[in-house]
């Protein structure tokens, strides 16, 4: 970031949300494991159904208020009321759409049980509109651990409701309930936690409209242009490639989802943070972009190398097809995530506008050249589509980023030679090997498939870390990425031996 200290509060917020996102996998985890006792299939498909079409409608009407809230140099109660009667607004929005949009779809899927289910999902979406606005200044500050608790709790509310009532009522309701209690519990305690106390009021609407329009424009092109590949290839495939191409992309973007997403969510303040205290956006920019490609970089490309016994492990056999989507898409995302950075860079400029047209040029471009390319080469093609309107995107987003922050592609270059050079020798010793990029056929047990995995991540790992080290020893130990992330470590090493009483005088 600008300086040392913002970069550590952004190091320690991406801490926590790394925090949430392993305890809420182990909270679905074990609450699923629970509730497939006592429910049917048929149940969570349904509810999943009226979930993700709720859920939909949800993200076509979101105006991003709170990231206008977050850039503002300084706000008032002008800012956070008329923010927070936008979000009631958008929230009675989604309300009558979702509702007027539950008879048509129960009779699209043939299944009249999802008008009641959409109806009181419904409520669920109004509930999160209320949410105290005052809870931005959580991230406005950097105070993550407090989002961590605004997180969890309600999350614990829902699973212990979960498994309770499954037990006593097996129902797809059992799902519902949980999913409103959820959002009820986090609408009271945002209240509970932070003192502020909203009133509606739009007296400040022309400045945050103004920015979050243009939100709502690119959030509303991109849900649909998220949701048009699976009715692309659905014309042109049949449901089970349509399937086993959306199970292999959930996993190639594991590493995005899993490391780069917390990331970005810090990104924002930071970069906020940077460019009030005057002209260090770019600086913050360029170290951001050396942090995430070292962290990123050897992630993505270990995935592709070890996509063939990673699918026999986790799907088995029956989605071998997935594995040319896992070695693709995993390999292209290594260059896609760095997007999440520049495209926060013009979140925090104001230059929301750019978003929307960059967005809105991605998806005309995309779901022809993803159409063209699965009539030619099928689930490869697919995959090639996706991963080639990935990569471009990100290149576009960059090209303006830099050419908005001054930038020449020299100084990109400067920051991440190092991990790019590293990346680059672990994947031409593990292909060379037989390490990586590998078929397993001959291997069909659990056995053989998870030693694999081990040897080919430590090479890898140790290549990587190895060559990283060294070719920043022979540069002097620059101030860059590998500085900042052994700081970290150090910083994190001495909390932990400190907390366990190691060290104490």
């Amino acid at each position: 970031m600008a300086d040392d200290s913002i970069a550590m509060k952004a190091a320690r917020g991406a801490g926590w949300i790394f925090a949430w996102r392993m305890v809420t996998r182990l909270l679905g985890l074990g609450s699923t494991l629970v509730l497939v006792r006592y429910l049917q299939p048929a149940d969570f498909g349904l509810v999943a159904i009226a979930v993700a079409f709720a859920a939909g409608i949800d993200a076509l009407s979101d105006m991003g208020v709170e990231y206008a809230l977050i850039r503002e140099k300084e706000l008032d109660r002008a800012l956070y009321d008329t923010a927070f009667t936008m979000n009631v607004l958008r929230g009675l929005l989604s309300v009558v759409i979702v509702a007027l949009a539950a008879w048509p779809l129960a009779y699209f899927v043939g299944d009249p049980r999802l008008v009641p289910l959409v109806l009181v999902l419904s409520m669920a979406l109004f509930m999160a509109s209320l949410e105290n606005i005052g809870v931005v200044e959580f991230r406005r500050n950097f105070a993550f651990d407090k989002e961590f608790i605004l997180f969890l709790l309600p999350r614990l509310l829902g699973v212990c409701s979960n498994i309770i009532l499954a037990m006593l009522w097996p129902s797809y309701w059992v799902l519902v309930i949980g999913t409103l209690l959820t959002r009820f519990g986090r609408m009271v305690l945002s209240y509970v936690i932070h003192p502020y106390r909203p009133r509606l009021s739009l007296s400040a609407w022309q400045p945050l409209f103004r920015y979050s329009v243009w939100i709502w424009a690119q959030s509303m092109v991109s849900v649909l242009r998220e949701r048009a590949d699976p009715v692309v290839l659905g014309r042109l495939l049949d449901p089970a490639r349509v399937g086993i191409f959306s199970i292999g992309v959930e996993i190639a973007i594991l590493p995005g989802t899993e490391i780069a997403q917390p990331i970005s969510r810090v990104l924002f303040p930071g970069f906020a943070a940077a460019h009030h205290g005057g002209g260090g956006l770019a600086d913050a920019f360029t170290r951001a972009v050396a942090v995430i490609a070292t962290l990123i970089l050897p992630v993505c490309f270990g995935m592709s190398l070890l996509a063939d016994p990673i699918v026999r492990l986790i799907l088995g056999h029956n989605w071998l097809a997935a594995v040319p989507i896992v070695q693709i898409i995993s390999a292209a995302s290594a260059v896609s995530v760095i997007g999440y950075a520049a495209g926060n860079v013009l979140g925090v400029a104001g230059k929301t506008r750019w978003q929307f047209l960059l967005t809105l040029g991605s998806a005309c471009v995309r779901l022809p050249f993803l159409a063209f390319m699965v009539w030619r080469q099928e689930l490869r093609g697919a995959a090639i589509a996706v991963a080639m309107s990935g990569v471009l995107d990100t290149t576009t987003t960059a090209v303006v980023v830099c050419r908005y922050l001054k930038l020449r592609w020299i100084h990109l270059a400067a920051v991440i030679w190092r991990p790019v050079l590293a990346t680059a020798l672990m994947v031409a010793v593990l292909a060379f090997s037989g390490l990586g990029w590998v078929s397993m056929a001959a291997y069909g047990s659990w056995r053989e498939l998870i030693p694999h995995i081990i040897l080919t991540s430590l090479v890898g790992g140790a290549l990587y870390l190895g060559t990283l080290a060294l070719t920043w020893l022979a540069m002097g130990r620059p101030a860059g990425a590998e500085r900042f992330l052994l700081d970290l470590g150090i910083g994190v090493a001495r909390r932990v031996l400190r907390f366990g009483g190691i060290g104490r005088d």
